[in-house]
């Protein structure tokens, strides 16, 4: 994450000293880092409309990298920083994509109560950095709360806390609504369908996210370049794959083997994107396939699953 490459005061590199602290996990302290760095104007040598527009751009990826810092800690399961860096967000004016979307495979965990302190940690800067008006236009800031209150959601989903988590997730839904922003509406009701699901409400998730994909066909969610495109190709692919967990829990296993094959063939088109989604994608799809096989065993005869077993690894392998 590059802000100020080559940037140098006496001997040090900053941006040594920053990748070292990003390696090292310090992510509150490459934060702050960068923050003082910007507030201090040292590193500014331009006229006063650039510096200004400049000054905008790099404090909205601060904002962004310290959300993205908080969504990384959540999927590490470090749950005391994150937090600690969406909350320094609201208070400047959030990481260039929201959170990447939470998939249902997701396990329960025990969280010791230091992890938990640095992701609140985390997700609190955030929300710091948004609230410096001299840094951030109010549209800038009202798209990087949007993508601070997805990212507690997300956190709250992780900790099995769905309630909570529904409530985050809705009030982002609504203020990417009010900014008109279709692809990220899309993306955080994708993680509101994940919620409803954990709270039990199938039928609910299931329409979320076949309103999305119908947003999709309908050209709704045209991306405006390539990276938006892979984005809207990911956000199909976990849908599908989402859809497939659903299709298996109520039990249509032949849905979810397609809805499963989906979303592989679909991750495939996107891999800068999609590659760590990969491995859940499979083992949905694996499981279908052997559950579809499973179902068969006890309708067939033998001959009969054989042939079928042949059939289903060429169709879906």
């Amino acid at each position: 994450m590059v802000f100020i490459a080559g940037y140098r005061t006496g001997k040090i590199n900053i941006w040594n000293d920053l990748a070292t602290l990003e390696e090292r996990g310090k992510y509150l302290q490459y934060v702050k880092t960068l923050e003082s760095l910007l507030c201090s104007g040292s590193w500014n040598n331009t006229e006063e409309e650039t510096y200004k527009n400049t000054s905008y751009h790099l404090w909205r990826q601060l904002v962004l990298t310290c959300n993205s810092f908080g969504s990384r800690l959540i999927n590490q399961q470090k749950y005391p920083k994150a937090l600690g860096k969406l909350g320094g967000i609201e208070d400047m004016s959030s990481i260039v994509h929201c959170p990447p979307p939470p998939l249902f495979l997701s396990s329960r965990v025990q969280l010791s109560p230091v992890s938990i302190h640095n992701i609140l940690e985390i997700l609190e800067k955030a929300q710091g950095l948004i609230s410096y008006d001299k840094m951030v236009d109010p549209d800038t800031a009202n798209e990087l709360k949007a993508f601070v209150k997805d990212a507690y959601g997300h956190y709250y989903a992780k900790r099995n806390k769905p309630n909570a988590a529904l409530q985050y997730v809705t009030a982002a839904v609504n203020m990417h609504r009010r900014r008109n922003d279709p692809l990220n509406v899309s993306k955080c009701r994708l993680h509101s369908a994940y919620v409803l699901f954990q709270l039990g409400r199938y039928d609910e998730s299931a329409r979320t996210m076949k309103d999305i994909l119908d947003m999709v066909e309908n050209g709704s969610l045209q991306s405006q370049g390539n990276s938006d495109d892979y984005q809207l190709v990911l956000l199909v692919a976990v849908t599908y794959h989402n859809i497939a967990v659903h299709q298996l829990t109520v039990g249509r296993i032949g849905d979810a083997c397609i809805s499963s094959q989906n979303a592989r063939r679909l991750a495939r088109l996107c891999l800068s994107v999609s590659s760590r989604y990969i491995h859940n994608f499979e083992a949905t799809h694996k499981r279908a396939l052997s559950e579809l096989t499973s179902v068969m065993e006890k309708e067939q005869n033998k001959d009969q699953v054989v042939t079928f077993k042949k059939l289903i690894n060429e169709l879906f392998q």
